[in-house]
């Protein structure tokens, strides 16, 4: 990841490659939970490894910190973050709808 905005227990980091901008990752640390939000990688390099490196590499990233666990979100019809998530050790524990409004 490249550049940080940390605030409290948070840090959101911009994902670059070759110098460029590609996605973004929150990390919030409390206690001995790391958790992952807004990560996202943009579509046109998803698939290429880029993803699955930056997850590792958050991953190690907490367990540095001191954190016995690891938790993100993810949108459960999202197949393609699934199956990343799932091959990198991750398991289902809740589930939850999401709901919006059109306007």
């Amino acid at each position: 990841p490249g550049n940080v905005l940390e605030r409290d227990n948070d840090a959101t980091q911009v994902i670059e490659r070759a110098g460029e901008p590609v996605g973004t990752v929150r990390l919030s640390v409390h206690g001995d939970v790391g958790g992952v939000y807004g990560f996202a990688v943009h579509p046109s390099l998803q698939g290429q490894g880029s993803g699955r490196d930056v997850l590792g590499r958050v991953c190690r990233q907490v367990r540095d910190q001191g954190c016995s666990r690891v938790t993100l979100e993810v949108e459960t019809q999202n197949a393609n973050a699934l199956r990343l998530y799932t091959s990198t050790g991750f398991v289902p524990e809740a589930g939850e709808d999401y709901w919006a409004v059109e306007l």
